[in-house]
């Protein structure tokens, strides 16, 4: 690390290193850290340490290696309050006892999670924390950790309500993505006005990883379709005028190329009547026939637009249903697959590695509908 520092010059810039919980860090840190004369020793119980001169490949004097002063993360002082609470019966009670909820410990599976344990922490009062931590006998976080972990949460929050949108299995079509992602970069930006030094520039570095890392998506014009077609969104995620008229420009052009046998069967017969006979009607064949289809098709998207928000009012309108069924095949999120291929375990075992694609989809049907045959029964 220290020659990481001096190839870079930043040796005398480096005013504290912050690293997690990890007992290696730690005695590094304590083995070559510059001693102040009151500085306080801290308790490590249980801790296994490493030789760092064996681990480092050094065997000179502990003078020829300097770390800066080091600092355990607020995330890390959390770590050791899930850890303490999760694995003992007596710290779980006393947690229950002064915050009145239970610890949410994270899992890797879900980044929610972690957001939803920090919320757990946060929620709760630096007196409240002091008091747990001491009954613990482990390091609370001071008030400035504190306020960065309410913080912190309070900028994620929407991020994790995007997310739980996305990763649902019910009426989570691909048009939902777009408007999920303006939503989430404008409620994002939003928060950036009350927020103090340490996280101000945290939701402005949210927005620009969204751009970056959804940049095909967000210019997308199949993205686009698939949102307008959707009712519940038309065009009211859309904030700027001119982009609301040139969405609405792109669905009237796409509902214009539709072929002419998808043009609603009523329109064909309203036509038809409003002829004496059907000879009369080839007789008066004039070219203007197409720009009446045009008209039709701007007709039927602008009442689209003007419906309401229940996907049963598709129904109503053949030409944006039908752009709907084409955009709106692709899912957003990869969660329902996944939930879908956890039963990966009750196929891999040796009991079961040999079940033909009938039986799979039997076990599949029994779980997932479960609930419909205790009604039955």
């Amino acid at each position: 690390m220290e020659q990481i520092h001096s190839a870079f010059s930043l040796s005398h810039r480096i005013t504290a290193t912050v690293t997690d919980n990890g007992s290696n860090f730690v005695k590094a840190f304590k083995m070559f850290a510059p001693t102040e004369p009151n500085e306080e020793e801290e308790d490590e119980q249980d801790v296994v340490f490493t030789d760092m001169e064996e681990l480092l490949g050094v065997g000179t004097t502990e003078g020829q290696f300097s770390l800066p002063p080091h600092f355990r993360s607020a995330t890390a002082k959390c770590a050791a309050l899930w850890t303490k609470a999760s694995r003992s019966t007596v710290a779980s009670e006393i947690v229950d006892e002064i915050c009145g909820k239970k610890m949410i410990v994270p899992t890797s599976t879900r980044w929610n999670s972690f957001h939803d344990a920090l919320s757990r922490i946060s929620d709760n009062s630096a007196h409240d924390l002091n008091t747990l931590c001491a009954r613990l006998d482990i390091r609370a976080p001071t008030e400035r950790e504190h306020l960065f972990l309410k913080e912190y949460c309070s900028v994620l929050k929407p991020l994790t309500v995007a997310l739980d949108i996305l990763q649902g299995e019910d009426n989570c079509y691909y048009g939902v993505l777009l408007p999920t992602l303006e939503t989430l970069m404008s409620r994002t930006l939003a928060l950036s006005d009350g927020l103090s030094r340490m996280t101000a520039n945290l939701p402005g570095v949210i927005v620009q990883a969204i751009k970056t890392r959804f940049a095909p998506v967000l210019e997308s014009r199949e993205a686009l379709l698939a949102a307008l077609t959707l009712p519940k969104f038309k065009v009211r995620w859309i904030g700027a005028a001119e982009r609301r008229e040139a969405a609405r420009a792109l669905l009237i052009a796409e509902c214009r190329t539709l072929p002419h046998d998808e043009e609603p069967a009523e329109n064909k017969q309203r036509e038809v009547a409003a002829h004496s006979s059907a000879s009369e009607a080839d007789f008066f064949s004039f070219d203007e026939e197409e720009d009446a289809t045009s008209f039709s098709a701007d007709a039927e998207v602008l009442e689209y637009l003007r419906s309401g928000s229940e996907l049963d009012v598709l129904n109503r309108f053949p030409r944006v249903r039908a752009v709907f069924m084409k955009y709106n095949t692709a899912t957003p999120s990869s969660a329902p697959v996944e939930r879908l291929f956890s039963l990966g375990g009750i196929v891999l075992t040796p009991r079961r590695n040999r079940l033909s694609d009938k039986r799979f989809e039997r076990l599949l049907l029994m779980r997932y509908n479960h609930t419909f045959c205790a009604d039955v029964e």
